[in-house]
């Protein structure tokens, strides 16, 4: 969708930033052109460049981990399962947990100066359920590290912040998570 024009987050990352560049380089350089995300699985990519649209000389440097998320329009995802499939919460769950394992292991040293963003994976175009996805994003950051371990999920990283373009959807978010909106950061230029 990002070659015709789309403007959900994803495609916003890539208009900002050189992330097409390397799901390119990916899809070509590393599987032949016939590459796609894997049911359970993820892209890590490291060092990708954003740009600042007023002044392109300034830029940043982040990884970036890519997924797919069901689409339960049965229309055009990666992966299609409908809104009444009986596993679509714990494959989902599944997605997730592969999501945070990537990045805990891609993390620098202890975590410290790791700033993790989280979403609403899904819940554009695919129509999966806003206050699903942020459970099933509580349940497995609070989970614990390992099973002999009290130490959970979220303590792998100094802050986790949660990103939408829509106030309704972050507000969701702020309930599950017990976040203090008054708290909330407003978009700032980088």
């Amino acid at each position: 969708l990002f070659l015709y024009g789309a403007s959900t987050q994803e495609e916003t990352i890539c208009y900002n930033s050189n992330a097409y560049r390397a799901l390119l380089d990916f899809k070509y350089q590393r599987f032949d052109g016939g590459f796609m995300i894997p049911e359970f699985g993820c892209l890590y990519i490291k060092n990708v460049k954003f740009f600042q649209p007023v002044d392109p000389n300034v830029n940043k440097n982040v990884d970036i981990i890519a997924a797919a998320c069901y689409d339960l329009t049965e229309v055009h995802g990666l992966h299609i399962k409908s809104k009444e499939d009986k596993d679509l919460d714990s494959c989902t769950k599944k997605k997730f947990e592969t999501i945070i394992a990537s990045a805990q292991a891609n993390s620098d040293g202890n975590g410290e100066n790791t700033y993790l963003i989280l979403g609403p994976i899904g819940c554009g175009a695919f129509e999966n359920n806003t206050k699903t996805i942020a459970e099933l994003w509580e349940n497995v950051l609070s989970s614990p590290l390992n099973e002999n371990s009290n130490t959970k999920q979220h303590h792998a990283f100094e802050e986790i912040w949660f990103l939408s373009g829509k106030d309704d959807k972050l507000e969701i978010f702020e309930k599950i998570f017990q976040l203090n909106p008054k708290e909330r950061m407003q978009a700032r230029p980088i």
